[in-house]
């Protein structure tokens, strides 16, 4: 289930060289994005080229892409997963607002979408952010950092604080404080080990994980309304759940997502 480092040098050049390049794009925001619909598109290539940018240190590294559960069983299964823990979630919050309104109270959403070419815009690009920071963070630092720290867990630990820290530049530009960029790296840290660096060292399924970083970043039915507190905290919840019924499946039929 874990992923393949054997291709994965033991040195810490590359390492610093993906950190300085992959922070450098926070910053494409200094472009001066005047709307929403720029905002948004900008946000898309930044992620997206955040994400060819870790492809170009795989290929370096001559690591193949079923190393990193990026091969096409990992896709299948990864999409097909996802798409039926998002239903489940989905269904829920329908029972939770049903369930309220027989009882004459309402629950709050999340947020609400007006949907429009900004909205479909935004949405697109938090599907980028999803795939291009998975493939960065989880795909190659992870990796990498076991690789060369050689202490998996510690490796492991250290890749989720980086990518925590990762944003902190960034938001101590745009909020001219230092304090609160901190404690928010602090807060990314955390939901980065618990939901996608522990989930990806179980499963190494990595399309799942960037289709849950989309929705992470954009929280939404599958019906593309914002859900109340109850699907999000099922959505939370179920993620580990079909990880595991999706490690027991892999188990008794000898496969993994780092296979092609």
């Amino acid at each position: 289930m874990h992923p393949d480092r054997e291709h994965f040098g033991s040195n810490w050049p590359p390492i610093i060289l993906f950190l300085v390049l992959e922070t450098l794009l926070t910053f494409w925001f200094l472009v001066g994005p005047r709307t929403a619909t720029q905002a948004a598109i900008g946000t898309g290539v930044a992620s997206a080229v955040i994400g060819l940018i870790a492809l170009g240190f795989l290929w370096y590294e001559g690591v193949r892409a079923k190393d990193v559960g990026l091969g096409g069983r990992a896709w299948i299964w990864g999409v097909i997963l996802f798409v039926v823990w998002w239903a489940v979630v989905t269904g829920i919050d329908w029972a939770g607002r049903g369930i309220a309104s027989l009882l004459g109270r309402s629950l709050p959403t999340v947020g609400s979408y007006e949907w429009s070419l900004v909205t479909i815009l935004q949405l697109v690009s938090k599907i980028l952010v999803g795939f291009g920071e998975e493939i960065a963070w989880r795909g190659y630092l992870h990796n990498k950092y076991v690789a060369v720290i050689g202490r998996r867990w510690l490796a492991i630990l250290l890749a989720a604080l980086t990518f925590g820290l990762w944003h902190t530049p960034a938001d101590i530009v745009t909020q001219g404080s230092v304090l609160g960029p901190l404690a928010n790296a602090g807060l990314l840290s955390l939901i980065g080990l618990v939901f996608f660096n522990l989930p990806y060292e179980w499963t190494s399924l990595l399309p799942f994980l960037a289709l849950f970083h989309f929705w992470n970043d954009f929280l939404v039915d599958i019906n593309m309304q914002a859900p109340t507190w109850v699907g999000v905290i099922a959505g939370y919840v179920l993620m580990w759940v079909a990880l595991w019924v999706y490690r027991r499946l892999a188990a008794k039929r000898s496969w993994s997502g780092d296979q092609g």
